[in-house]
């Protein structure tokens, strides 16, 4: 996601608006009315990786067990010593709402006890959630429902708070699978696209008491003894958090206003009485939405 900010200075040179890495910069003489346009982009990628170059990017990833490596284009997260596996998390990255996770990923059960799953860690709470392509002969993990055995899963910690869809793991296993997952904590929806065909294959909602934003993604191909593998061919995150439209006006006298218009919604903000005034349109009540076309118009006293 890319924040729409809008920033108004240099009020006595006549220039031209510019766009400066994507931020709309506009310098004017003093104006009693000034409009800013653009569009929001309601995207940001976090972490992006195709793990070309052979080489774990440090800035990206934290590892940890036996055998995590980079070579031909994947990252290789092997289970070559009992109980020791190797991991994969991702370095904490600001918390997100609402996200989508992208990942092409092949899995290789090494026995019938084998635990590969992406895990979301949320912001300083036990409220964390899994999506797990499990399969295990042992009745506990499956929480000794019959009908959970060898199923895609999202858990949410206990076995009341895990839902099991009727896709079962191992027709996954062996094969290169695109994954797309997306969360949203305001409702607690989780959303697998377990594929990538663009159909919603499971869908599972948090409790109300674990719908939290997002600070940390993991990987594990955790299994009982050796054998077991999880190749991760790319890996993209993306937050899909409204951005936020906010900027800073400067004018000596009062009175100054700023409204903030999307596609359907008008909201005012009051500037209080100073030289240099920040304005957020967010704290005003304005959802920008995904391609809404979004406008500030500011009005004040020339000196």
């Amino acid at each position: 996601m890319k924040k729409t900010k809008v920033a108004v200075n240099d009020m006595f040179k006549n220039k031209p608006p510019r766009v400066v890495h994507g931020y709309w910069f506009i310098a004017l003489p003093v104006l009693l009315a000034l409009g800013i346009n653009g569009r929001a982009n309601a995207e940001t990628v976090l972490i992006q990786d195709d793990f070309n170059n052979g080489v774990i990017n440090t800035n990206k990833w934290i590892t940890g067990g036996s055998d995590v490596t980079e070579h031909d284009g994947i990252l290789d997260i092997q289970q070559n010593v009992t109980d020791a596996g190797g991991w994969a998390k991702t370095f904490k990255f600001t918390s997100t709402k609402k996200l989508r996770l992208e990942v092409e990923h092949t899995m290789h059960p090494g026995g019938d006890y084998y635990f590969p799953n992406f895990g979301f860690e949320a912001t300083d709470k036990a409220g964390n959630f899994g999506v797990s392509w499990q399969r295990s002969d042992n009745g506990p993990d499956y929480c000794d429902n019959p009908n959970w055995y060898n199923k895609v899963m999202v858990g949410f910690g206990s076995c009341s708070d895990n839902f099991a869809s009727t896709l079962a793991s191992s027709d996954y296993y062996d094969r290169p699978i695109k994954s797309i997952i997306t969360y949203d904590s305001s409702t607690g929806k989780v959303e697998l696209d377990v594929d990538g065909d663009g159909t919603i294959d499971f869908s599972a909602t948090a409790p109300a008491g674990k719908r939290f934003p997002i600070k940390q993604v993991s990987i594990g191909g955790y299994g009982w003894w050796t054998g077991h593998y999880h190749q991760i061919d790319s890996f993209m995150l993306v937050s899909l958090d409204n951005p936020i439209v906010k900027g800073t006006v400067a004018w000596t006298k009062p009175p100054y206003s700023v409204q903030c218009k999307n596609n359907t919604t008008v909201k005012s903000v009051s500037i209080p009485q100073n030289k240099k005034a920040q304005y957020d349109c967010e704290k005003a009540g304005l959802v920008v939405n995904s391609g809404d076309d979004v406008s500030v118009t500011i009005r004040g006293k020339k000196d």
